[in-house]
């Protein structure tokens, strides 16, 4: 968005607009404009916490839906990537590497680290596949994630899993589940389930 100031025109300057000018398509703004979409966003940032705290008693997963979407900023942004359901009280969103649970009544938010988002965003390519903890480590080299140089790059997996686990509350583990002869897979869990 462009700003302009409001000017009162002089001899060097005689037609700068000093308010919004239809011909321009309404991409430029006076100043009074920008204060009041200031103003407008504080008040919106007090009264949403109370809004969200009234719709996580009626629907959880609409909650986190509208948080991760208030959360995204601007109208003019590209589309955010896909945010996954994981089971009816837990989101994923990849675009703010954070996992939203409902716990009690109350949203709350975790961000993963680079490693963690890399492997649950490897199990989402394919849920219900199953993946070994090499080929995992091979894709978190391949991502820049972790040291080709790694000690045990099996044993580095099986930490960053641990504490993905932790972060999306999967205890026991129905989410993530190992099986020790193929590997690791999610099992994303529907409303029925």
């Amino acid at each position: 968005m462009t700003r302009v100031e409001n000017r009162i025109p002089h001899e060097n300057h005689p037609g700068i607009p000093t308010g919004p000018q239809p011909w321009l398509g309404g991409g430029v703004f006076t100043s009074s404009h920008v204060a009041d979409t200031v103003e407008l966003s504080r008040a919106l940032a007090h009264v949403l916490p109370a809004l969200l705290d009234v719709l996580l008693r009626l629907e959880p997963q609409l909650a986190s839906m509208l948080v991760l979407l208030a959360s995204k900023g601007s109208e003019h942004q590209d589309a955010p990537p896909a945010v996954h359901n994981l089971s009816p009280n837990l989101v994923f969103d990849p675009g703010q590497s954070e996992v939203y649970v409902e716990e009690e009544g109350r949203l709350h938010s975790t961000r993963l680290t680079a490693q963690e988002r890399a492997v649950l965003r490897q199990f989402l390519s394919a849920p219900r596949q199953w993946f070994s903890a090499a080929e995992i480590a091979n894709y978190l080299t391949r991502q820049g994630l972790l040291s080709a140089q790694a000690q045990s790059p099996k044993r580095s997996v099986m930490s960053i899993i641990s504490q993905l686990r932790i972060k999306l509350a999967d205890n026991p583990h129905t989410l993530i589940r190992l099986n020790r002869r193929v590997g690791y897979a999610i099992f994303p869990q529907d409303r029925m389930s």
